[in-house]
């Protein structure tokens, strides 16, 4: 089954409200804001969720870490590794790699760990409650799920929140 597929399977079995949007191919956080702003979502936050590999320079520790964050922000990598408390590096993963255990492709991933994502980390930066309506590709390219946070936060399963973007100041 596709992650699309189970992930609204998921969220109506949880019984979470939300919108499904089809559109055209975005492939960056710029174009998925811009597709969902034109269907007539205007005060909507993208949520990025960027699948990473956390490593261990002494051993050979290599765990899954799903982390979470506004479109618009970049990845704090020493904040995510201090908010997972240990750790020394991490890793993207690459397209191949996220193709063979996920079926996903970069762009696509939603942001929702176990039981849609397996990952061993689930970390989601703490703008994403902020916000007044979230919007995220849904497994594939071409579909969105635009969601209240709270429905969202209502549906989540072990994670963590953190700061872990960096803040304009």
């Amino acid at each position: 089954m596709l992650v699309s597929d189970n992930l609204i399977s998921y969220l109506n079995q949880s019984f979470a409200k939300y919108s499904l949007l089809d559109h055209k191919p975005t492939l960056t956080s710029e174009e998925s804001l811009s597709v969902r702003i034109e269907a007539g979502y205007k005060n909507i936050v993208g949520a990025k969720a960027l699948l990473l590999e956390l490593l261990q320079k002494d051993i050979e520790l290599r765990e899954r870490v799903l982390c979470i964050l506004p479109g618009s922000s970049k990845l704090n990598e020493k904040k995510l590794v201090e908010a997972i408390g240990y750790g020394k590096k991490l890793k993207f993963l690459d397209k191949e790699t996220m193709l063979r255990d996920y079926n996903l492709v970069p762009g696509s991933v939603p942001p929702f760990g176990n039981p849609i994502i397996i990952v061993k980390h689930f970390i989601i930066d703490s703008d994403i409650f902020q916000a007044p309506l979230l919007g995220f590709n849904a497994g594939l390219l071409t579909r969105s799920i635009i969601i209240e946070p709270q429905e969202y936060k209502k549906v989540l399963k072990n994670y963590t929140i953190a700061s872990i973007a960096n803040r304009d100041i």
